[in-house]
């Protein structure tokens, strides 16, 4: 492709008059002659010495490339967007693999995809356009609107709602049990009957291994937009907020409501009944015990350091009680 035809397609403005053409992208230090990168401003040393053919960069930042430059205010995003362009997705060929089981009263839209061994329940209906690979199960009752991805071996619990133009990748767990359970007078756990279902909006992207409980009196809920990471846990009758996005092995407590927009780092760790206002940050690793009312960045994990010296600060913070009751007699006395 020509880098004008693309300067076009994404329009944006390219800097110089080119015939250049574009055959695929690489990194602003390996891209070739005939390959689009991007830049940011943290990389004008790579992007003086870059021998892509073609980057997408700042106006400010464009004096810097020795090729012709893609004007752009958000480089990474256009690079994204060309991306799409330059390697369009193939269009499936519809298809209901003669392995596949569907059930009695299952109503499927036009050019559907349904792979090898997937069971679908009585009562689904599935929008035009959707793909379910390969051993998915799709239990009663489901609703699943048009243009989706469903990777291979990824269930799809009984009544849970999907949008459209969604993409799931294997193993997407959704609508299991909840985690409810109380304690009786032996200290036995009895389990709470989780008696909902799962909400997905639409434009929702679920990684490798995501797990989404059913709420027990209320449904959980994924608003649009939402983009969740491998192996994250969300508990039941969790709300998380329109374009919130939620990076991989985080656990989300159930009950929790999520605000729009909000960013949960990997590994953090909110716990049951929390509720974060729209556009929180929460840093990754982070522990999240009380409500958080006001947007902003919140972190509460230390940076990696020498163990010898963790060691020693370890010693320091067990002693923080006893230092700080020393001072408070002082200042009494």
């Amino acid at each position: 492709m020509q880098a004008t035809s693309l300067s076009e397609q994404l329009s944006i403005e390219l800097s110089e008059p080119t015939t250049v053409e574009i055959d695929g992208v690489g990194s602003l230090v390996n891209a070739g002659k005939h390959q689009l990168t991007y830049a940011n401003g943290s990389r004008l040393r790579d992007l003086r010495e870059t021998s892509a053919g073609l980057v997408i960069a700042k106006r400010e930042h464009a004096s810097y490339a020795p090729c012709p430059v893609l004007i752009s205010e958000n480089p990474r995003l256009d690079f994204a967007r060309a991306l799409n362009v330059l390697y369009p997705e193939k269009e499936h060929v519809p298809l209901i693999h003669s392995t596949a089981i569907i059930g009695k009263n299952v109503v499927l839209g036009e050019n559907i995809s349904i792979g090898p061994y997937t069971i679908i329940d009585e009562n689904v209906v599935i929008g035009a356009n959707t793909i379910i690979e390969s051993h998915c199960r799709i239990k009663a009752q489901c609703t699943i609107g048009e243009s989706n991805i469903i990777a291979s071996h990824c269930v799809i619990g009984a009544k849970t709602t999907i949008g459209s133009n969604c993409k799931f990748e294997s193993g997407v767990n959704l609508g299991a049990e909840g985690f409810g359970f109380v304690a009786d007078e032996q200290s036995k756990w009895f389990a709470i009957k989780q008696l909902s279902h799962v909400i997905i909006g639409d434009d929702v992207y679920l990684g490798s291994y995501v797990c989404i409980d059913r709420g027990a009196l209320e449904p959980t809920i994924i608003g649009n937009g939402v983009k969740i990471d491998n192996h994250v846990q969300v508990g039941h009758g969790v709300n998380v907020g329109e374009n919130a996005i939620i990076s991989g092995c985080a656990s989300i407590g159930g009950s929790t409501i999520i605000g729009k927009r909000c960013m949960i780092g990997g590994d953090a760790a909110i716990r049951d009944n929390i509720r974060l206002a729209d556009d929180v940050m929460i840093s990754g690793a982070g522990v999240v015990m009380k409500s958080i009312e006001k947007p902003g960045a919140y972190t509460s994990v230390f940076q990696v350091q020498p163990s010898k010296k963790w060691m020693r600060n370890l010693i320091h913070f067990n002693n923080l009680d006893t230092l700080v009751r020393k001072f408070r007699t002082k200042d009494n006395a």
